[in-house]
């Protein structure tokens, strides 16, 4: 079950999706705002802009990472996908079954953002090679000191990446982000390990879940 929500929509997107191939029908639905802004997917994914997709292990963020980067290589963006999750060869069989441009993707490990010469030197990095969207597994973990019990810290360590990536470098973010395995109960964003403040400056979050979840 995937709840879609953005705060760049007037209202929460959500859908029942069986399969990975249900994604992009959960999230075809009506502009609700003008067409002014550059996106990677209409009305839902806005370029230059940081978004996170949360949920259990397991779950199947991978499987959705691998859709929409398949779909944005098929539109011509460029994608850096640092991969921690799983290994690298795994992820770029994924994405050759889907038909991804891997002549638009480039791999690397998550890189150590934890200091404001890091975050420069790899915005920098993504944008001269032309990147269009970094997308990061276990987005936290570009931060080796990350302490989710300090929230604050961590929204002030976000707030930094996003400005230096999307707002001055202008390549955007997509990072995963496992659940808080010790919560069962609230909403899907009381449930964002740190209170939620890996998310405190994203234009969009998904958050799936396990259908019994």
């Amino acid at each position: 079950q995937c709840d879609w929500s953005s705060d760049v929509c007037s209202s929460d997107l959500k859908g029942c999706c069986s399969t990975p191939q249900d994604v992009f029908t959960a999230l075809d639905g009506p502009k609700r705002l003008s067409d002014e802004r550059e996106w990677f997917l209409p009305a839902i994914m806005p370029t230059k802009s940081y978004g996170l997709l949360s949920g259990p292990i397991g779950a199947g963020k991978s499987s959705i990472v691998g859709y929409v980067v398949a779909e944005l290589t098929k539109q011509g963006f460029v994608v850096r996908y640092c991969v921690e999750d799983e290994p690298e060869d795994a992820a770029r069989h994924r994405l050759r079954l889907l038909d991804a441009d891997l002549g638009r993707v480039t791999f690397d490990d998550v890189p150590d953002l934890s200091q404001d010469e890091d975050i420069e030197r790899y915005a920098r990095s993504c944008a001269g090679a032309g990147v269009d969207l970094l997308v990061m597994d276990l987005f936290q973990t570009a931060n080796p000191g990350y302490e989710e019990n300090r929230p604050e810290k961590v929204k002030q360590w976000v707030g930094k990446v996003v400005q230096k990536f999307c707002h001055t470098y202008g390549v955007g973010i997509l990072g995963t982000h496992h659940w808080n395995n010790n919560s069962k109960a609230g909403s899907h964003m009381a449930r964002l390990s740190g209170g939620g403040a890996v998310a405190a400056k994203a234009e969009f979050v998904w958050n799936v879940a396990l259908s019994n979840d």
